[in-house]
């Protein structure tokens, strides 16, 4: 068996393997490519060399993909490297095929190669790649391959996009529309009909880029692209059903919570959310996500109270997510309890001076709604030390609806509605000494 041979079937058995094991038969088929090349010298065997180098460079990069930080680095650019080796012999006037082919390939490498990276060295890979994408496409056209050419426009639209994130806005917008060109490209080949599974690929990377560009842009148009990205999703989702795709179907409604997230569709974005924790019941994003829309927007406060409780099971040193199912024993007039829980937080020295502001307000809140009247001065007197405490551009991010939509139907603080909502609004004030102001005139309202 030649090394070449050996590299093949080492490869072959790579794939069937997961974790360490695939990890040496990768490190072997790389070697035995490499012994292969002591042999096929580009001088003498241009067209088997060329082809090792292929090989070699496709082993690398799935080497990378079970590698991490500076190795998995190393090994994207070996792999580059290879590429750009094999395109000395796979040139365009004498193999056209082979060379978009590793062009192609290069593009994936070269993609790959900046999402480890940041900053200018990953916006000049990003470009690198579309530059290699557009010139395969000058090889693959509609007429001629055109499941290749669409396979290009699709790779294509994924780097425009990564690379329009990562830009300025004028050059961001250039290359968003053209993301979304390369898509619909795309899509005038990989229809349903033919690629279904294709077609809700692209139709799901076109909604993300959409999506996307409505959020790096905004402006008078982000409706509109919002609009159209949840189109995009709802089309990909004809063909990525649960039952057939589950992963596609998982994935995409993700991208669709997000983004009727970003509409301001509530009922949507929670009924999306469900059906990600339907899959993954212990995703930290969908239970926080899911949790504050319930209790934020929909006020359904009981729901809120036992996502937020599936979180701080989940991970009990996530200070964000006690605080949050804090206010949620107020807002479901657990006081007792909400009492105990708001102390211990408020005396935690980790707990971020946002949250910890927010939460002595509701816990005057419950004071009130415990019939301790008479503990909200000194309350007070702590909550404005605090607040005096803090630099001059501070700021309260807490959104408040769910308490104050609790608080204005909960009969027994009837008398407290009021003068509670002065206090809560004293803390959308926009910075600490306009705070500080705000709050002294809510003590001077106060009336035990």
């Amino acid at each position: 068996m030649t090394q070449n041979n050996l590299g093949n079937a080492l490869s072959d058995q790579a794939e069937r393997m997961v974790g360490a094991e695939a990890t040496r038969l990768l490190a072997e088929a790389a070697q035995a490519y490499r012994q292969s090349l002591t042999v096929y010298s580009r001088e003498q065997l241009p067209q088997q060399w060329a082809a090792t180098q292929n090989n070699l460079s496709g082993i690398l990069q799935n080497q990378a993909a079970h590698a991490t930080g500076i190795e998995a680095k190393r090994l994207l650019a070996e792999a580059a490297q290879a590429y750009r080796q094999i395109l000395t012999v796979y040139t365009r006037e004498q193999l056209p095929q082979g060379w978009a082919m590793t062009q192609n390939n290069l593009g994936v490498v070269l993609r790959d190669q900046a999402e480890h990276t940041e900053g200018a060295e990953a916006i000049t890979f990003f470009a690198e790649a579309a530059k290699a994408y557009r010139e395969a496409l000058t090889i693959y056209t509609r007429e001629r391959q055109p499941q290749q050419w669409a396979m290009l426009q699709n790779n294509l639209g994924g780097v425009l996009t990564s690379q329009a994130e990562r830009v300025a806005e004028t050059e961001a917008s250039r290359l968003f529309s053209e993301a979304v060109q390369a898509f619909r490209q795309a899509l005038t080949v990989r229809t349903r009909e033919q690629m279904p599974q294709q077609w809700a690929t692209t139709q799901s990377n076109l909604g993300v880029t959409l999506r996307t560009q409505a959020e790096r842009l905004g402006g008078e148009t982000k409706p509109n692209l919002l609009r159209e990205a949840v189109a995009a999703f709802e089309l990909a989702l004809q063909v990525r059903q649960r039952e057939t795709l589950p992963q596609g179907w998982l994935r995409t409604q993700n991208s669709l919570a997000k983004t009727y997230f970003l509409l301001g569709e509530w009922e949507n974005a929670a009924l999306a959310y469900a059906n990600v924790l339907s899959m993954l019941p212990n995703d930290a994003e969908g239970l926080e996500q899911l949790s504050g829309i319930n209790h934020e927007k929909l006020y359904q406060l009981a729901e809120a109270f036992a996502l937020n409780e599936r979180r701080v099971k989940l991970d009990s040193n996530d200070l964000s997510a006690q605080s949050a199912w804090a206010e949620n024993y107020f807002t479901t007039a657990r006081f007792a309890e909400a009492e105990t829980r708001l102390a211990a937080l408020i005396a935690n020295p980790k707990l971020d001076a946002d949250q910890q502001t927010a939460l002595r307000v509701i816990e005057i809140a419950n004071a009130l709604a415990l019939g301790k009247a008479e503990s909200v001065k000194p309350k007070l007197a702590a909550l404005s030390a605090a607040v005096a405490q803090q630099p001059a551009d501070f700021r309260v991010g807490w959104s408040f609806n769910g308490t104050l939509h609790f608080i204005g139907t909960h009969e027994p603080l009837t008398t407290r509605r009021d003068w509670l909502r002065q206090l809560i609004g004293a803390l959308q004030a926009e910075n600490r000494d306009a705070m500080l102001t705000a709050l002294r005139a809510a003590e001077k309202e106060f009336k035990p």
